[in-house]
C-alpha cells in the first residue's frame, strides 16, 4: 500500500527491524506501548468489575491481556535494541545507542523479575479458565420443613441470583446451609452480601472452603457442626498480598473490604489477619476452639443440639432435603 497510510502501517515492521531513528523507537515506541497496554488494562478492569461476563470469560480475557502486553514489550525491546545497534554503527551521536541498549537490558530484567513474582497468578488464572464446569455445578435444596436452604457444590456463576430467587419464594427460610469446596471469589462476595442483607444464619455441617468460607464469615450468625471443616486462605482476587506496595490496586481495596466485613460481623482481628496471611494455594483449617474463641463461629452444633450464645439449644438438621434440587 503506497502513500502516507501505507507508510504508517509499515511503522510497526520498521520498528521491529530497527529501521526507525533511535529517538522514534525509544520515545514514541515506549509511549505508544505504555498507552496501549494501559488503555487495555483499564478496559479489562471496567469489564471485569461490571460482572456482566462469566468469571471464566474474565479470566481468559486477563490471560489474553497478559499475552498481548508481553508480546508488545518484546516488540518494543527488540526494535529499540536493533535501532540502537544501527545508531552505534552509524556513529550519529556516540553513546546514545549504548545507553538505549542498557535501558532495554534493565527493562528486560525488570520484566523477568516481575514475571517470576507473578507466575503463581498466571498459573492460577490458567487453572481457573478450565474449571468452570466443576465450580458451576451447584444445587439448592429446600430443607427442614421450609426453614432452611442447602447450597451444595461449587460457589458458581449466578448462584446468588438463584438463591435470592429461592428465598423470595420460600419466605420462611432463616438459615442457609453451605456445603462447598469453594468457587468464584466474586460470587462468594455476592453470597456474603446476600446473607448479611437478609440477616440469614449461615450453617456448615460438612465443609466450607475458600469462597464459601468468605461468604460464611460475613453472615450475621454462623453455625458449625462439630467435626465440620472451615478452610481459609487469602482470597485469590489477583494473587496480591496485603502490602502497601499494592495500595493503588482495586483488588487491594476489595481485600481490605473483605477484612473489614469479617471484623464487622464479629470475627476477631487476629483471626482475620491469620486468614489473610495464609497464601492462596495453601489452606488453614482452624480447630473448633479457635473458631469459637475468635468469634468466627457463633454456635456449635452437636448431635443433641447446639452450644454457644449462652447455651441456647437448637436441634441439628438431619441433612435430608424436602424434595428435588432447585437446580
Amino acid at each position: 500500500m503506497a502513500g502516507p497510510i501505507g507508510n504508517v502501517l509499515r511503522l510497526p515492521l520498521r520498528h521491529w527491524r530497527g529501521e526507525l531513528p533511535l529517538w522514534v523507537s525509544f520515545w514514541l515506541g515506549s509511549a505508544g506501548v505504555l498507552l496501549a497496554t494501559g488503555l487495555l488494562a483499564r478496559l479489562y478492569e471496567q469489564v471485569a468489575e461490571s460482572e456482566v461476563l462469566h468469571p471464566v470469560v474474565s479470566v481468559r480475557l486477563a490471560l489474553a491481556y497478559l499475552l498481548v502486553a508481553g508480546l508488545a514489550y518484546v516488540w518494543l525491546a527488540v526494535g529499540i535494541w536493533r535501532s540502537g545497534r544501527r545508531h552505534q554503527a552509524a556513529r550519529v551521536v556516540l553513546g546514545w545507542g549504548s545507553l538505549a541498549q542498557i535501558a532495554v537490558g534493565c527493562g528486560v530484567v525488570f520484566l523477568l523479575v516481575n514475571l517470576i513474582f507473578q507466575w503463581p497468578l498466571v498459573v492460577q488464572l490458567a487453572r481457573s479458565s478450565t474449571h468452570s464446569e466443576r465450580i458451576d455445578g451447584f444445587q439448592i435444596h429446600l430443607m427442614e420443613g421450609g426453614r432452611a436452604l442447602l447450597v451444595e457444590g461449587g460457589i458458581g456463576w449466578h448462584l446468588t441470583d438463584q438463591l435470592d430467587a429461592a428465598l423470595r419464594v420460600h419466605t420462611r427460610v432463616t438459615t442457609v446451609i453451605l456445603d462447598s469446596p469453594g468457587g468464584w471469589l466474586s460470587e462468594g462476595r455476592l453470597l456474603r452480601n446476600l446473607l448479611a442483607s437478609r440477616g440469614l444464619t449461615a450453617r456448615v455441617v460438612r465443609h466450607c472452603h475458600s469462597a464459601c468460607a468468605l461468604a460464611f464469615l460475613g453472615a450475621p450468625r454462623r453455625e458449625l457442626r462439630a467435626g465440620a471443616v472451615l478452610g481459609l486462605h487469602l482470597p485469590s482476587a489477583s494473587g496480591l498480598q496485603l502490602d502497601a506496595t499494592y495500595r493503588w490496586s482495586e483488588d487491594y481495596r476489595k481485600l481490605m473490604d473483605d477484612q473489614s466485613r469479617m471484623i464487622d460481623a464479629g470475627v476477631s482481628p487476629e483471626f482475620v489477619r491469620r486468614v489473610f496471611s495464609t497464601p492462596f494455594g495453601k489452606i488453614w483449617m482452624p480447630d473448633l476452639v479457635e473458631l469459637v474463641q475468635s468469634g468466627a463461629v457463633t454456635r456449635v452444633l452437636v448431635p443433641e443440639g447446639v452450644i454457644g450464645e449462652g447455651g441456647v439449644a437448637h436441634r441439628q438438621s438431619d441433612g435430608q432435603s424436602d424434595g428435588q434440587p432447585m437446580r
